[in-house]
């Protein structure tokens, strides 16, 4: 096999009331860390404002550039090459999920599913299933 062998993932967002407005992004061309990194990212979550609402701390356009979007309820066929290893996913705020690998839900045919934990009083983050 080689690095072009390209290998199909479904993944699954849940439908959500907590964060159902607000896109993700699927991260699959680089690991999470390398991601952290290059855009200087503390942690996994974002803060909020006095309001209540999340500060950003990553550019939409960046993001497009970075992932794949995927919605509220919506679900991916990805294709994937042997050199995308890992997924995370992160939102519009710059909140990250854990990092899964890929070859874990190719090898038992699972697909990869998306939910949301924390909103309404707490910052709505993914978590990959």
């Amino acid at each position: 096999m080689n690095n072009q062998e390209i290998r199909t993932l479904t993944i699954k967002r849940k439908r959500k009331l907590a964060g159902g407005l607000v896109p993700y992004w699927i991260i699959t061309k680089i690991p999470k860390e390398e991601f952290v990194d290059k855009y200087a990212l503390e942690g996994d979550l974002c803060k909020m404002d006095k309001s209540g609402q999340p500060i950003p701390r990553i550019d939409v356009g960046e993001l497009d550039k970075a992932g794949i979007r995927i919605n509220n309820g919506q679900s991916l066929e990805l294709e994937l090459t042997r050199a995308e290893e890992t997924i995370f996913i992160v939102t519009m705020d710059g909140c990250l999920s854990n990092e899964v690998w890929v070859r874990d839900y190719l090898e038992s045919g699972k697909d990869v599913i998306i939910t949301t934990k924390g909103g309404f009083k707490g910052v709505s983050y993914p978590v990959v299933l």
